[in-house]
């Protein structure tokens, strides 16, 4: 979705349109959710009641074409650190609207509300379209909750907790949490070829939630959290190539929340020149070498970089 996209957001007027709430809230289900399918007696409990205290303001989201696609409902407004829900139609899901709707959230929110520093939101963890629009839109995943969002089907499943600071939407720089001590700082890969490699990590990379965050002549990096992953074509590169079977670095592993996720990011990496490793041993990883077994791939790219994704 290109960043111009102007999505808006509109006063929700209640109870002027609270039938407009209810059939919105009905007409589609809502499977990242407490409860993803509501009845016309919670949805219209929602409408007369939750959204119409001091404490909320319900905020409908529209596009210039498509006119309201979603919700979005300001929580705990007295507080200096609001929670949200965000709700987009099913409709239009899956094109990019949700990283546009938070921003427009964001400017809604520190802007008419000058005593709030937090902008907080949550969601499973395993929606990776969510995930990636809150890493997009500035948002700092700071927390995960073990076991904490009960599904319809009675899994528990973690709860992923993410927030936008006022200083950082003001500056468009985004503050990464103090990291536990012994966590990597950044890893530093020097490549032949760095447009080339540019390439093939830029999709890896920033599929996996990674953004750019440095750039000079002979390089680049990119950052996720308080680590960031460096390549650089440095004028004092000894000629050879990079071979993991000697000594050094054999591979890079990196976590990826669930197994649709990792397959999508397969998916998109080989369309950018990696290539599978050991497709024999893809998708179950051969997981004797894991305690409880493993879902992983092993990706080359055309420097002999390794890279294995490994997700639960």
């Amino acid at each position: 979705m290109p960043a111009a996209v102007p999505i808006a957001l509109e006063p929700l007027v209640l109870p002027d349109e609270a039938d407009a709430v209810v059939a919105f809230l009905r007409a589609h289900t809502w499977p990242f959710h407490v409860g993803s399918a509501l009845t016309e007696a919670q949805a219209r409990r929602r409408a007369s009641e939750v959204y119409v205290d001091d404490d909320h303001e319900p905020l409908w989201i529209t596009h210039p074409e498509h006119g309201r696609i979603g919700l979005a409902v300001l929580e705990d407004l007295t507080d200096d650190a609001p929670l949200f829900d965000l709700r987009l139609a099913a409709d239009h899901r899956g094109h990019g609207y949700g990283r546009a709707a938070l921003a427009a959230l964001a400017t809604w929110t520190f802007t008419r509300y000058p005593a709030v520093h937090r902008l907080e939101g949550a969601t499973r963890s395993d929606n990776a379209g969510m995930r990636r629009a809150f890493d997009a839109a500035g948002f700092v995943h700071e927390a995960t909750y073990r076991q904490a969002w009960p599904t319809a089907d009675g899994e528990l499943l973690d709860s992923v907790a993410y927030a936008l600071l006022r200083p950082d939407w003001e500056s468009g720089r985004t503050t990464a949490p103090l990291a536990p001590t012994g966590t990597p700082h950044h890893v530093e890969l020097w490549v032949p070829d760095l447009a080339r490699a540019r390439t093939a990590w830029g999709t890896l990379l920033g599929a996996l939630g990674y953004r750019p965050f440095q750039e000079w002549p002979d390089g680049v990096s990119w950052r996720l959290g308080p680590t960031y992953i460096v390549l650089e074509q440095s004028p004092a590169m000894l000629a050879g190539g990079h071979d993991r079977h000697r000594p050094g670095l054999n591979h890079l592993a990196l976590h990826v929340a669930t197994r649709g996720e990792l397959d999508a990011v397969v998916r998109l990496a080989t369309a950018a020149g990696w290539s599978h490793l050991h497709p024999d041993r893809h998708p179950d990883g051969g997981g004797a070498a894991y305690e409880g077994g493993v879902y992983a791939a092993y990706l080359l790219d055309a420097d002999g970089f390794e890279v294995e994704l490994v997700a639960r």
